[in-house]
């Protein structure tokens, strides 16, 4: 059985594999002439793409290690090094994208505005929590102001991606 190429879906796959690899040049600072787009950094691109990640997407995850490396600089906690930006590290790997990604939008939604961060009541019988404590998502609300943040992406994509990130409060988010 023979199907016919689809030049139509090629170009337009090309076309966003260049916008996404334009917009991880431009947050990171790294010149075109040293970090080419050639045929392995196109199927690397590729694969993000048909995960349907955006360059707004690569950009959020570009600033978000940007953050951590400049915490590093001035001796904050939780330093990154210069070796998260690689494009082997971070574009090369998919699941590594989708771990930075959902790092990038804890961090965006913890800095939302309250109005999008206030909490339903706790449940009958629920445990008094301190003020700190106050301020923090459940593990069920993170999902969903992650798949509000995306405005798409399945409930199983996002669970996968906050399986194992450090909440606020020490606590290890994981799914259950």
């Amino acid at each position: 059985m023979s199907r016919e190429f689809d030049f139509a879906a090629a170009k337009a796959m090309r076309e966003k594999v260049e916008a996404m690899h334009g917009a991880y040049l431009a947050a990171t600072g790294f010149p075109p002439e040293v970090l080419r787009l050639n045929y392995n950094r196109e199927l690397a691109w590729a694969e993000l793409v048909t995960r349907e990640y955006t360059p707004a997407d690569v950009r959020l995850v570009v600033d978000f290690i940007k953050r951590g490396i400049r915490r590093r600089l001035d001796g904050k906690a939780n330093p990154r090094n210069n070796g998260a930006l690689s494009f082997s590290n971070l574009i090369g790997n998919p699941d590594k994208f989708d771990e930075e990604l959902a790092g990038a939008m804890l961090e965006k939604a913890a800095k939302a505005p309250e109005a999008i961060r206030k909490k339903a009541p706790p449940p009958a019988g629920a445990r008094p929590q301190g003020e700190k404590e106050k301020q923090m998502l459940t593990p069920e609300e993170v999902r969903m102001e992650l798949a509000a943040l995306r405005g798409r992406g399945s409930r199983e994509n996002i669970e996968h991606s906050t399986s194992n990130i450090q909440h606020g409060n020490g606590e290890t988010l994981t799914h259950s």
